[in-house]
């Protein structure tokens, strides 16, 4: 699926911080632990990942926005351009992680296949 969405960091930040803000009760949750990896799926420009990274842990984030990834990489933080559908788990031994996105509008079957075939947690926020 193209990415057909238009993203702008600084007019998200001015309109739609609240997204973020809902997500911070998910990394309460997600209780990260020092050293810990954590792939943060749909990063955005980065806040969570950072409050993640300042825990300790050892953050990757993705993003389909390049924007995005470009403030995320701004902050100091390590994020990709990529699709959320092109993803695989094969070498990745941490725990995913989703706070703002809802997989059911992408292919949450491949998603959640992926995640049990090898064995990781997974938390992430229903909702739009």
């Amino acid at each position: 699926m193209p990415n057909e969405q238009t993203w702008d960091p600084e007019r998200y930040k001015r309109n739609a911080r609240f997204v973020t803000e809902m997500g911070t009760p998910v990394v309460d949750l997600l209780d990260p632990k020092e050293g810990e990896w954590i792939l943060d799926l749909g990063c955005g420009d980065g806040v969570l990942t950072e409050q993640i990274a300042a825990m300790g842990c050892n953050v990757v984030g993705v993003d389909g926005s390049e924007a995005f990834v470009k403030t995320a990489k701004e902050h100091g933080l390590t994020a990709y351009v990529m699709d959320r559908q092109a993803l695989t788990f094969e070498e990745w031994k941490g725990t995913p992680f989703c706070a703002g996105l809802c997989p059911i509008k992408y292919d949450a079957q491949n998603l959640f296949g992926m995640i049990c075939q090898h064995g990781v947690d997974f938390l992430t926020r229903f909702g739009f």
